[in-house]
């Protein structure tokens, strides 16, 4: 099962500030990205087309409260307004890409996964996320 996008925005001291989202790895693959910087228009960019919610896998990273709020890209430290833009418009366009019932497909497809790590917050989170249907 494939992986692993984490988009690099800034080198923010002590640690680096990241967008998060995962899609598939021959998703990633067919991109052809040298280097991983600009979220997920970038990455629609390289591919030369829109991301579906087929191109995301069921990662908490995708569906999870934590990166669905738009907000989250307002409160780092020592961020530049241009890279909090950049996290900004990789969530919302994981939340036009996916929408609502894309959201709750993927924490379904999560819980019903062998996705490991399982971790209990998420695995209640997206009980009660695909709870509100």
């Amino acid at each position: 099962m494939g992986w692993f996008s984490i988009i690099k925005i800034a080198n923010t001291y002590p640690t680096p500030y990241y967008t998060t989202f995962m899609v598939h790895d021959s998703v990633w693959d067919s991109a052809n990205m040298i280097n991983n910087v600009g979220g997920v228009r970038a990455l629609e960019m390289s591919l030369g087309r829109e991301l579906t919610v087929n191109d995301f896998t069921y990662a908490p990273a995708n569906w999870s409260a934590s990166n669905w709020d738009e907000t989250r890209a307002t409160t780092g430290k020592n961020i530049k307004p241009d890279e909090m833009n950049a996290d900004y418009d990789s969530i919302k366009r994981r939340k036009d890409i996916l929408g609502q019932e894309g959201r709750k497909k993927l924490a379904r497809g999560y819980l019903n996964s062998d996705y490991r790590p399982k971790v209990m917050r998420y695995i209640k989170e997206a009980e009660l996320l695909i709870g509100s249907d």
